[in-house]
């Protein structure tokens, strides 16, 4: 008399996937699953496999994105820009005093 309560308690408390409910679905012993453990959708290796892609594509654009830093890393700064731009306006300034004596 005990064994039917007892199994259809364990049947209840077995987590039923129903449509629209995240994946993967947590599984204990005695429940009515093929494999203990965590139940995956069918498309599951598409979805690994893309990914996979994801993470190879998001390390290219992550190692080209870093050799461009590195050379942008190599170039003047603003303020070298600002001094070079002054130097070349008073020279500029200069020699138009100096012509015009």
């Amino acid at each position: 008399m005990l064994a039917p309560v007892l199994a259809a308690a364990i049947w209840g408390a077995c987590p039923a996937y129903l449509p629209g409910d995240p994946w993967p679905v947590p599984a204990q012993a005695a429940c009515p699953v093929p494999v203990a453990g965590l139940i995956y959708p069918f498309e599951h290796a598409d979805e690994d496999r893309d990914a996979v892609l994801a993470l190879r594509n998001a390390e290219r654009e992550l190692a080209m994105t870093h050799a461009l830093l590195a050379e942008v890393r190599d170039e003047w700064g603003p303020l070298v820009w600002f001094g070079i731009g002054a130097a070349a306006g008073a020279a500029v300034a200069w020699g138009i005093v100096e012509g015009s004596r």
